[in-house]
This record gives structure tokens, sequence and C-alpha cells, in this order.
């Protein structure tokens, strides 16, 4: 009972702060856990973090799905390509010394976070809203920026307001001086990039984040985003959304692997703990990613990975000592 006490709170964080940023938590979950249990094997502590990056995904992508920024299309594509490396992954984390693992961990995270905060902005990626304001002044990557504003065939706008029943997507930016091609996509799905990208280069990143991210318990979502983001030239709020919703593939696929291998026995009240504060947390995740603009979602998810990296491989070699 007493571990309710800081699993629960621990939850909600993880919750909150990955879904904010397109990730499923386990980020923050695993070097935590690598602290209060330092006696557990690698392969117990990412499958209870496997399983609570599920239920993360799974309420985090229904909460996105109601803000229309899930790419369903490209989702199930770079997902189906994803559970492969997340099956490999988790059948092979029991092989990986706890030393190795833990540099391993750390090292993959600050790789990312410095190439996030060398390049903050993405300036070539694929114009599309995450959501128009009844004001008309645009969604949370700040007014007008990334949005090609035109009205309604009947000038009134949507069902929420004036600009919002319709979605418009610039597949082609003009900043360039391409020929743009404009299409309007109506409520209640969000639009689909897929033909805006290297679909090739996609599957094969997804095969190899489905297998480092399973390896290591993290799910995913923390190196999905930036490839959608940056490789792949998604708008930061579908890249965040979009990953969710890959990550409830990704996880289940991993989760699966771990019950068969009979990996959570006696760490059930552990994964429920975790769980009483993912969902409430994932919702407040979903709620405040909307308001922020593109490039703090961005500082954050460099911050977190910088962090916990650094603080992954500081307790590796401590344990050495």
């Amino acid at each position: 009972m007493n571990e309710f006490l800081y699993l629960t709170p621990l939850g909600l964080l993880a919750g909150l702060y990955g879904t904010f940023i397109g990730a499923g938590g386990g980020f923050v979950i695993v070097p935590i856990l690598l602290l209060l249990y330092p006696d557990q094997p690698p392969v117990a502590l990412t499958a209870i973090s496997l399983a609570v990056i599920f239920c993360n995904s799974a309420v985090g992508s229904v909460a996105y799905a109601r803000q229309r920024r899930i790419d369903y299309k490209s989702g199930l594509i770079l997902a189906a390509a994803t559970v492969p490396g997340a099956i490999l992954g988790a059948a092979t984390t029991g092989f990986l010394p706890h030393g190795l693992f833990d540099v391993l961990f750390g090292a993959l995270l600050i790789l990312i976070a410095l190439f996030l905060a060398l390049r903050p902005e993405n300036k070539s990626s694929a114009a599309v809203p995450a959501n128009l304001s009844p004001s008309g002044e645009g969604g949370p990557q700040g007014p007008g920026e990334g949005l090609l504003l035109h009205p309604s065939p009947s000038g009134e706008g949507g069902p929420q307001g004036p600009g919002e029943g319709l979605m418009p997507i610039n597949i082609n930016t003009q900043l360039d001086n391409k020929k743009s091609e404009i299409c309007f996509v109506s409520p209640p799905r969000a639009p689909s990039l897929l033909g805006t990208y290297n679909l090739k280069l996609g599957v094969a990143l997804s095969l190899a984040v489905g297998y480092v991210a399973s390896l290591l318990g993290i799910g995913g979502g923390l190196i999905h985003v930036p490839v959608l983001h940056r490789l792949l030239r998604f708008p930061v709020h579908f890249a965040t959304a979009t990953s969710h919703f890959i990550l409830v593939f990704t996880a289940a696929a991993a989760v699966s692997v771990h019950l068969a291998a009979g990996n959570y026995a006696g760490h059930w009240p552990r994964v429920f703990a975790l769980v009483l504060g993912i969902v409430p947390g994932a919702l407040l995740g979903a709620h405040l990613s909307r308001r922020v603009h593109a490039k703090w979602v961005i500082r954050a998810l460099a911050l977190a990975l910088l962090a916990v990296g650094a603080r992954v491989i500081i307790l590796a070699f401590q344990s050495r000592t």
C-alpha cells in the first residue's frame, strides 16, 4: 500500500508530461524505477513501464482524437512497421547487462536532446493546423503560424465557430515558390499527411524505433516524435498526437511478449498504482498541449531528454563504484 503513495504521483507526472510531448511516459518512469528498485532486473522494470505506457497512450489517443490531430492512415502504416521491432526488442531485453542497459538508455536520450536543442525549429514541416480558434487566429502553433486560412465554402465556418469546420492543408508551401495544393478536410477526422513524406524511410525508421524503444522500455514516443517532426516533416502537434496513436500498438505488442514470458509476476500492484495516476495525467497533458506553442513542446521534449539521460548515466557509473 505504501507504494501507491509515490507510484501514483509518479504516474500522474509521467502521464501529463509524456502525453504533452507525444511520448508514453516511459522516459520518466524507467529511470525512477531504476532508482527505487535497483535490485530488480531490467526486464521486470521495462515490463512495468510498457504496461503503463499502453494505458497512457490509449487514454491520450482518445483525447487527441477528439482534437482531430491524429493522422490515422500514417499512424496505422507506421505502427505496422513498429510492432515487429517492438516484439523483437521485448524478447531481447533480458540479454542486456544492467549497467549496459542504463548507459545505452541515457546516451540515447542525450543524443536526441542535443539534436532538438540545436535545431529547435523545423521550417520544412508541412503546414497543417492542429485546430483553429473561434476567433480565426490560428491554433496552438501561434496566430496564423504554418496556416493558410481560407473561409469554408459556405463562408460561415464549421460547427465550432468561424474557420473551424474545415481544416486547410498546404501540401507544398508557397514560401519556396512551389505549387500549392490546398484541400479541405471535414471533421471528425484530421487530414492525412500520407504522400507528403518518404514512406519507405518512415517504415524503416519506425521498425528501428520499435526495436530500440521496446528494448529500453520507453515505448517509442520519445523517439518517434523527433522522427515524425524532423525527418518526415509532420507539424509538431500532429507528430505528438500521431506518435501517441502509434504507441497504442507498439506498447500492446511489447506487453504481450512480457505477458507470455511471465515477467509481470509479482509486479501487478505496481502497474496498477502507476495507472491510477497515468489516466488523469494523460487527459491533462492532451488538454495542455492544445494551448501551447509548438516550439515550447519541442523545448519541453529536449529538456526532459537531457535531464533524464544524464541522470541515468550518472546512476549507472555510481553503481559500478
